[in-house]
Order: C-alpha cells, then sequence, then structure tokens
C-alpha cells in the first residue's frame, strides 16, 4: 500500500521546535540536578562537621585553698576529637555552669590600646589613659610599704582597683638602682577587669618609678597566664605541644586557663559542668564535682574518680 507524507515549511518549524523545547528542558534539569547535587554535597558536610567537629577533654585541674577551702583557676587539657577537624580557637566558646553561677566565655587574643610611655609614677597620682571607659583620663600611683611597693589605678568611674604588689622595696633606691620586673599582671576591682599592667626597668628614686622604666597598659595580656586573664568573660590557652597559632590540628594539645572572680570561686562539694563548642561542631561536655576535702595546692576535677 503506498503512503504519503506532507512534507513542508510549517512542518519544519514544528519539529526544530520541539527539538529546541526538548533540549531547553534537558538543560534546566541537569542545571537543576547540578545545583541539587552541589547543595547536598554542603549539607552532607556541614552534617559531618556537626557530628565529627569536637574536641576531647583530658582532665580539668584547678588551684586550691586548703586554709579557705575555695577552688578557682582552672586548667581544662584537651585535643581533637578522632576524626574531627581542624577547629579555629577564635570561634570556640567555652560555657562554665555551677550552683550559683553560669556563664559564657570567648577568647582573650587581642591585646589593642597599648600605652607604652608613662611618666614619673611615685606617691602622688600620674595620668594613665582612660581604663574604665568614661572618657576620662586615669590614674596610677605608689604606694609604700615596708620591703615591697604597691600598684594602685584611680579610675574615675571604676574606683581604687586592688593592689598590685611589684614585689620590691623602692625605699632603698637612690645609690643604689632597683629593678623591677612585672610581668602582665591584672588590673582589677572585686567585680571588674580594665586591662594588664607590665612594668621593666632599673629606677634609682625613692619610692618612686623612673619615667625611663618601661610601662605598659594593654587590654588583655599577650600571655596566658592567671594574673593577665580576664575573668570569667574570657578565657587563654597555652600551647603544650604543636604550632604557635590560634588553630588546634591533629596530634597537637592545648591547656585552656579560665578564672572565676572571687565572689564566684567553688567550694568544696559542689558539682559543676564544663561546655566546649565549635561554630561549627558539636557540644563537648564535662562534668566535674570539687573534693570533699582539700588537702594540697591544686585538685583533680576531671575525670571523676
Amino acid at each position: 500500500m503506498n503512503k504519503r507524507a506532507i512534507m513542508g515549511i510549517g512542518t519544519l518549524i514544528i519539529f526544530i521546535a520541539t527539538i529546541l523545547v526538548a533540549a531547553v528542558a534537558a538543560a534546566v534539569i541537569i542545571s537543576t540536578s547540578n545545583v541539587l547535587q552541589q547543595r547536598a554535597l554542603l549539607v552532607g558536610q556541614e552534617s559531618r562537621k556537626a557530628i565529627t567537629n569536637a574536641v576531647d577533654i583530658i582532665s580539668i585541674m584547678a588551684s586550691s585553698n586548703a586554709t579557705t577551702e575555695e577552688i578557682n583557676n582552672f586548667e581544662i587539657l584537651m585535643r581533637l576529637a578522632p576524626g574531627s577537624d581542624a577547629l579555629q580557637m577564635r570561634t570556640f566558646d567555652l560555657q562554665f555552669i555551677s550552683p550559683d553561677f553560669d556563664n559564657a566565655a570567648t577568647l582573650a587574643f587581642s591585646f589593642n590600646n597599648v600605652q607604652t610611655e608613662m611618666g614619673r609614677v611615685n606617691g602622688s597620682q600620674s595620668v594613665v589613659r582612660d581604663l574604665d571607659g568614661d572618657g576620662l583620663d586615669d590614674y596610677v600611683y605608689v604606694h609604700s610599704r615596708s620591703g615591697n611597693e604597691q600598684l594602685f589605678f584611680n579610675l574615675t568611674d571604676g574606683g581604687i582597683t586592688n593592689a598590685i604588689d611589684l614585689g620590691v622595696d623602692l625605699a632603698g633606691a637612690g645609690a643604689t638602682a632597683v629593678l623591677i620586673d612585672l610581668e602582665e599582671t591584672a588590673i582589677l576591682t572585686n567585680d571588674s577587669y580594665y586591662g594588664v599592667v607590665e612594668i621593666y626597668g632599673r629606677t634609682n628614686e625613692t619610692n618612686a618609678i623612673n619615667a625611663s622604666v618601661g610601662f605598659a597598659v594593654k587590654d588583655f595580656g599577650t600571655t596566658c597566664t592567671f594574673a593577665s586573664l580576664p575573668p570569667e568573660d574570657k578565657y587563654c590557652f597555652e600551647i603544650i605541644t604543636g604550632d604557635t597559632d590560634y588553630v588546634l590540628n591533629d596530634n597537637e594539645r592545648f591547656k585552656i586557663k579560665y578564672r572565676l572572680y572571687p565572689s564566684n570561686v567553688l567550694n568544696t562539694s559542689e558539682d559543676i559542668q564544663f561546655i566546649f563548642n565549635n561554630d561549627k561542631g558539636r557540644l563537648t561536655e564535662a562534668g566535674a564535682r570539687t573534693p570533699d576535702v582539700i588537702v594540697s595546692s591544686k585538685v583533680k576535677l576531671w575525670p571523676l574518680g
């Protein structure tokens, strides 16, 4: 049987249009599948990080006083958890929970607003930069004590700070220059932190610090010590093994240091908890209990037993 097909411009246009529609549809499907694949990979990576990125707590130690039965100055030794990616400590948070106190802390790594030039400091008040943030200059002076001079800051808004022992007797300065070697030490009142002070140099003035002596006031300390650490709202870390950066990698161990204000120190037989969290990772928790009896200057709080 003979069959005839009608072929013309209209049919050709329809044929070409069909091919174009199919091509566009295929391109849309391929593009959509690529986008969905990329999103699925990103979601998978983020999910894996949320599950695996964490730290292992090796131990928690604290300083203790057998006379007052007070516990403070916590040292948390940690490393990366197995399978975890490297963690940026600048985005690493610590939360401390006790029966009467709950507070979160971030890393103290900045030491901006450094003042390194001071005039002569003696029993009269010498001007120092604004430490309490009220827009007015604050003051510093030396208080003479037999055998051990003390440094005080007089803040226009914050009041008189806690005494800072210089560890030297300036009464004998003059004939023999006296070396002052004060490491970074926190400037504190009982419930506030105003930075750190560092002094190094020889003074030959009686009960005074020469203007030529190095005298630095900073926001935070450049080294991780309890003497320079802002209490409660900040922590610092000491590298036990590893590179000198802010990243915790495999085979590295960091010791986090954290301390409380005197009004919040722990006593015996108290349950506490540390919670550690990175911006992209799971929480790590460590529960601890202070000892019933304190017999040494340092106690182990975790692992229990």
